[in-house]
């Protein structure tokens, strides 16, 4: 049982701290300012208090001190007086009760030895009090006189003040402190919720922006900030905003061309599917007239074979890239060589509409992955084959600037239109004029070439037909 009692009390002691942690962070911040406030305001009241009511005690114990001492020498003057007058040590308690109520203060007279030779009646009816050491009152200022005339020569005459008229003046004091504590906690609550008020009012507006921007209100307009501090956060909220609005549009885009591109997609690897599978058919048929055009049927099942290697290849190029990099393939290359390289690899297509390519200017050394360097040169030698017409003319000019190697390809073909100009690096995006390819061949030559440190850019001729550039860092440059 004792066991289960310590278990038991080391979990509550664990626990205890949280929970007072979640009730303290429950509180709201008005709250949190008005109980500062109050703080600050009684222990601002009780140092300054405790200040005044000291400084008050020296001044005034000084200047009760000076009274009492103007008192004595009076005293020891009427006392001289009345035995000169007749007066004995027998009527002294009288004598010393008169002049002490007249002062309102108490007397005694004691012996040069110290022993009692009288008193005022004020101690004769308090005995407790013991005058024989100031310390017995640290409060009261207590002022002894040696007496030097007949028939008291060396007798000590004690004068004090010990009733209510000292300790009057000091309650007052107390009482205007007490006072102004309880009006400093009044005005602390009033001003903690009226400053409370005022700084939670633009956190509370910026709270309701926040939910909104959460359910994807992103036209919500912030609130004038009235400090520095909110500034700032009403900035970085902003920010936060149009980065989040940028973002989910983005994927609200890349989510309609991904749906489009996955419908075009499968229709397009529908259709070479559909066409292999037909043509089979036709080859797996016994009737004479498909001998006649069984090279022609392999002809086109290798087309449309071809046609799904390349939208594959396509995707899985893209892929690699977007989730690569390639610095550690890089090396110096030649731009020309490689334009000339990408020109011979695409097997004649050229050919068959009689096309030249007209390739021109300097070598153009650049530090790019050479392998997906001449795939972007491919691609964009590709699209100008297919648009251009018979016995057309595709020309690429290379050119160094300012330490840039750019290579400009332009063909003669139908060009861009003017709606897909931006566009057409887009993953996934077909031109709804110029159909047939993956959508993917040029979105892979811009991930190319920029993750190269370069740039890309398309247009259109004056006369007939587009262009594309390509621009990488110079070799040495980029080294």
């Amino acid at each position: 049982m004792g066991a289960v009692f310590f278990c038991m009390a080391g979990i509550s002691q664990k626990r205890y701290p949280r929970i007072v942690m979640k009730e303290v962070k429950q509180i709201s911040l008005q709250v949190r300012l008005v109980y500062s406030f109050i703080l600050v305001a009684l222990i601002s009241i009780l140092l300054v208090g405790s200040l005044i009511l000291v400084i008050s005690l020296r001044i005034f114990n000084n200047r009760e001190a000076e009274h009492l001492s103007s008192i004595a020498v009076e005293t020891s003057r009427e006392l001289e007086s009345f035995f000169q007058d007749g007066g004995s040590l027998r009527d002294l308690n009288y004598a010393l009760s008169r002049y002490g109520l007249r002062n309102n203060v108490a007397l005694r007279l004691e012996y040069p030895d110290g022993k009692l030779a009288g008193e005022s009646y004020a101690l004769t009816d308090n005995p407790d009090l013991n005058l024989s050491s100031t310390s017995a009152l640290p409060l009261l200022p207590v002022v002894r006189k040696d007496l030097d005339f007949y028939p008291l020569e060396g007798f000590h005459l004690t004068v004090l003040r010990f009733d209510e008229y000292f300790f009057h003046p000091i309650s007052l004091l107390l009482e205007g402190i007490l006072t102004a504590a309880v009006a400093a906690v009044v005005a602390a609550i009033f001003l903690g919720r009226f400053i409370g008020r005022r700084m939670a009012r633009p956190i509370i507006r910026l709270s309701g922006v926040a939910a909104s921007i959460r359910d994807q209100d992103w036209e919500v307009v912030l609130p004038e900030p009235n400090s520095r501090e909110l500034s700032e956060l009403t900035e970085s909220l902003d920010s936060m905003r149009q980065q989040l609005s940028f973002s989910f549009h983005t994927l609200e885009g890349e989510r309609d061309i991904m749906r489009r591109f996955l419908q075009d997609a499968s229709h397009q690897l529908r259709t070479p599917v559909t066409a292999l599978k037909t043509f089979l058919e036709l080859l797996e048929s016994d009737l004479p007239a498909m001998a006649e055009r069984r090279t022609e049927l392999l002809d086109d099942s290798r087309q449309q074979v071809e046609k799904l290697s390349r939208i594959i290849q396509d995707l899985m190029e893209l892929t690699r890239i977007e989730t690569e990099r390639s610095h550690h393939s890089r090396k110096i290359c030649s731009m020309k060589d490689l334009c000339r390289k990408a020109w011979t690899g695409l097997n004649g297509k050229g050919g068959k509409n009689k096309l030249f390519l007209d390739l021109s200017g300097p070598t153009g050394m650049v530090l790019a992955d050479p392998h997906r360097l001449e795939m972007a040169l491919s691609n964009i030698l590709e699209n100008a084959v297919k648009w251009s017409p018979v016995e057309g003319r595709i020309s690429a000019r290379i050119t160094i600037i300012n330490h840039r190697v750019g290579i400009r390809i332009s063909d003669q073909g139908p060009g861009i239109p003017e709606e897909d100009r931006v566009r057409i690096f887009e993953r996934f995006y077909q031109s709804s004029s110029l159909k047939g390819g993956s959508g993917l061949g040029l979105a892979v030559v811009k991930r190319i070439i920029e993750d190269a440190g370069g740039s890309v850019s398309a247009g259109n001729n004056e006369n007939r037909g587009a262009w594309f550039i390509l621009v990488l860092p110079e070799a040495m440059e980029a080294q």
